[in-house]
């Protein structure tokens, strides 16, 4: 299943065909990811590991990749699963 990841948080506008550099850094869903994990204190990421039986970086970075997904699902109009 592809990720769907917003695109690049950050476009950067081409002139001439030329980028300067490969690749467009970030997309959408690194970004949103990264604010969340920002926001996640010390004994939250202990409590996440565990409850997710796994090291407090692999809980803290499923939170919040879980998190940039669920953000970016509601980017859409209407909501999915709503009519």
């Amino acid at each position: 299943m592809k990720i769907v990841d917003g695109g690049p948080a950050f476009p950067v506008v081409v002139e001439n065909g030329w980028l300067g550099h490969t690749g467009y850094g970030m997309t959408l869903r690194d970004w949103f990811a990264g604010q969340v994990l920002g926001n996640l204190d010390a004994q939250r990421i202990a409590d996440l590991s565990r409850t997710m039986k796994c090291d407090p970086a692999t809980s803290a970075a499923r939170v919040a990749y879980g998190m940039a997904d669920a953000m970016i699902s509601a980017r859409t109009y209407p909501p999915e699963g709503e009519s």
